[in-house]
């Protein structure tokens, strides 16, 4: 895990997307031709906020990472070194957050 973080600063009348942030290890657009729908580009996660932490989680968000290991982001935020190790871990499953119970006290088994 190698997130960058991207002042973009796009003409547009508000501040939602000033950021952009990647996994720069894993990070890919390509062109794949044009179908009858027009042009298709195949583009990894990306997340974007108003400010880099906010871009940050949002590229968490879009990687499914727990809430858990969100909110050490949080914590751990500007360290990006650090950060970068606790979304390896997690993506790893190996970030010691509980898994989601699939069944209740009784032992039935219920949807999560």
């Amino acid at each position: 895990m190698n997130i960058k973080v991207t002042a973009v600063f796009p003409p547009i009348p508000t501040t939602n997307f000033d950021y952009c942030a990647v996994d720069d290890d894993t990070y890919d657009a390509s062109y794949e031709g044009e179908d009858e729908n027009g042009s298709h580009w195949k583009v990894s996660p990306s997340g974007s906020g108003a400010t880099e932490l906010d871009a940050v989680l949002s590229l968490l968000d879009s990687l499914d990472v727990c809430a858990a290991c969100c909110d050490a982001v949080k914590d751990l935020w500007p360290d990006l070194e650090a950060v970068n190790e606790c979304v390896a871990r997690c993506l790893d499953a190996q970030c010691g957050a509980p898994e989601p119970q699939t069944e209740n006290y009784w032992g039935i088994e219920r949807d999560v």
